[in-house]
């Protein structure tokens, strides 16, 4: 979408659902560890001055509206200075924005050695660790806890098997089918990578583009 067209019908519903799905999901995925859960809280913590502010991020993002995307549009976008850049073949001044100028680039010389010298017999003044020769107690041992596959036969035949963990709302499923070069006969080698490489490349009724969008309307990442 470009700024005239923007300016003219606002961001379409659509695109605010899409746009909305993508966050959602990646704020999730964000959780989906015991290191992001706790990059996530000291994050919001040192930002927000509270861990728990994190439930909330996630609730206003969900709730704006295309009036949020306008108002916000006007206040910090519209008509403020900006800067343009145009990047076209040598001697193609005409393909550039109208009335741009040529920008001078400065290329700066690499010279080998030319790093600030320093004495390498400087000590460091530093708190000396504590004594790691001494080996720490240990804890109780941790209980592996397995979780339960379950299984399932759909009525194509499709094998299904599954775990459910309830910690974030989100699916994650691989789809594994008989194929790949060793099922390729030597005439047509390639063929089962094209054919993989060609699903996201648009479908029978959606362009590229709007299979993309479809994909994305749904919270997922196409590979």
């Amino acid at each position: 979408m470009g700024i005239s067209s923007f300016e003219a019908n606002g961001i379409s519903d659509q695109d605010l659902k899409r746009i909305k799905a993508g966050l959602e999901t990646d704020f999730y995925n964000g959780l989906s560890s015991v290191l992001g859960k706790g990059f996530q809280l000291a994050q919001y913590n040192v930002f927000a001055g509270d861990p728990d502010f994190i439930n909330q991020d996630i609730k206003n993002q969900l709730a704006v509206s295309r009036d949020d995307v306008r108002r916000v549009y006007d206040q910090y976008i519209k008509g403020k200075p900006f800067i343009a850049t145009s990047f076209v073949p040598l001697g193609k001044k005409e393909q550039a924005l109208s009335d741009s100028e040529l920008a001078e680039v400065v290329e700066e010389a690499i010279v080998q050695g030319a790093e600030e010298t320093f004495d390498p017999n400087i000590k460091a003044e530093y708190e000396p660790a504590p004594d790691r020769s001494l080996e720490p107690p240990y804890g109780d041992s941790p209980t592996i806890q397995v979780p339960e596959v379950w299984d399932a036969r759909l009525d194509n035949g499709l094998e299904v098997y599954g775990i459910e963990n309830r910690e974030v709302p989100l699916v994650q499923f691989n789809l594994l089918i008989k194929g790949g070069q060793l099922m390729e006969s030597m005439g047509q080698l390639g063929l089962a990578n094209l054919t993989a490489d060609l699903m996201n490349r648009g479908a029978a009724q959606k362009s590229p583009e709007a299979l993309e969008e479809a994909i994305q309307e749904l919270g997922l990442r196409s590979i």
